[in-house]
């Protein structure tokens, strides 16, 4: 039990103070003889913040950007402030080494892209971003059949670059830059150089269009999907090699951009391996997507048809009913007008002699289609009729 002990403010005007008032003023310490020198822990002295994260902080001063040095627990790190559009991400560097490279680098001109693992430079012109295969396991395979290594070769040196119009670059790279220092690992990047960028918004644009055409591309002939990183890695089952598609292995510097709703479902369908039944639905909506434009194509060639017809007359109402019930036929909402613009999209996007040689392609196939169809469906496809 403590006891609080008011002390007195007042000596007595004798000069003498009272013994009990004596004792509480004095010492503890004197109240005990020992022989023994009592010796005073040292003053406890604040943690120094590490030279390399001060040389960092004083970096970003002269670079105008904002840096605090966070000496807490669990570990000591340097936090920055970039900015991304109209907005701010803050980076956080936790070791000295990193802190010391950034110092090579003009961290003023560095902006961030989005949501997107991703930054750029719109006074040097380019765009470095994170990417990473559907699933973790996916990216050493990936990595393996894009760059071509087999075994332990120096995968840091790998790197595939692809010249565009001007002076437009595309690299894909295994090579660790200013990003992995910003703590934004990742097993390839993607760096886009001279690409003229100048707003935040636009630059976002062209890295989504060509990150996906290209990445559409590296899909159809190494069955690698790709994408941007953003946050966490999600595990994956892999699957297996198409084969064939390795034989041409050179890319190329896209040449069409695809519509970003139909693409957005691609890939989360390349991306739900382990859910059959949702990826089949992703893909089937990626083909509904174009429901009414080739149906609308298929009316547009009826439609042309009846009025090249030398017994159409626009005067007369028969005439005016055939042209109506061709635009009409397909928009009738019931299951059977769908299959016609599921047929309608599929005669103007395959050709059926590739669709019956992918058909034929494996034995489990043939046999599928010969007669394991039946646990699923009644309607078969004979695919030794050249004319089905």
């Amino acid at each position: 039990m403590s006891t609080n002990v008011q002390l007195p403010t007042d000596e007595p005007a004798d000069g003498k103070v009272d013994h009990v008032q004596a004792a509480a003023i004095e010492p503890i310490d004197s109240q005990f003889d020992t022989d023994e020198e009592v010796t005073s822990s040292p003053p406890l002295v604040a943690s120094q913040a590490p030279e390399a994260f001060l040389r960092l902080k004083d970096h970003c001063g002269k670079q105008g950007l904002k840096c605090v040095i966070d000496l807490s627990e669990p570990f000591e790190h340097a936090e920055i402030e970039f900015k991304n559009g109209r907005d701010h991400r803050t980076v956080y560097v936790g070791s000295e080494e990193d802190a010391d490279a950034l110092l090579s680098f003009p961290l003023g001109d560095v902006r961030f892209l989005g949501d997107y693992s991703a930054i750029c430079s719109y006074k040097d012109g380019w765009i470095e971003a994170a990417v990473r295969a559907h699933g973790a396991a996916r990216n050493v395979i990936a990595r393996g059949r894009i760059f071509g290594l087999k075994g332990g070769g120096d995968r840091d040196s790998s790197e595939i670059t692809i010249a565009g119009p001007g002076s437009l670059t595309l690299r894909l790279t295994e090579k660790r830059g200013i990003l992995s220092l910003l703590d934004y690992g990742a097993p390839i990047y993607l760096r886009i150089e001279d690409a003229g960028i100048t707003e935040h918004d636009k630059t976002v644009n062209l890295l989504e269009d060509l990150s996906n055409s290209l990445f559409m591309q590296i899909d159809f002939r190494f069955d690698s999907p790709l994408t941007l990183g953003r946050d966490r890695f999600s595990p994956r089952r892999s699957a297996k090699p198409r084969g064939k598609l390795d034989e041409d292995n050179q890319l190329s510097l896209p040449r069409h951009s695809y519509e970003r709703s139909p693409s957005a479902l691609y890939w989360y369908a390349r991306s739900a391996t382990s859910m059959p039944l949702l990826q089949f639905l992703a893909f089937y909506q990626c083909i509904e997507y174009f429901f009414p434009r080739f149906s609308r194509q298929e009316a547009i060639a009826k439609i042309k048809n009846a009025l090249k017809d030398p017994a159409f007359d626009g005067n007369k109402d028969a005439c005016i009913d055939r042209i109506l019930n061709v635009t009409l036929d397909d928009r009738r909402g019931s299951f059977l007008e769908e299959r016609k613009q599921l047929a309608a999209t599929l005669k103007h996007c395959v050709d059926a002699t590739e669709l019956r040689d992918f058909l034929n392609e494996t034995e489990d196939r043939k046999q599928y289609y010969a007669g394991d169809y039946k646990k699923i469906s009644d309607k078969r496809i004979n695919i030794a009729d050249e004319h089905s």
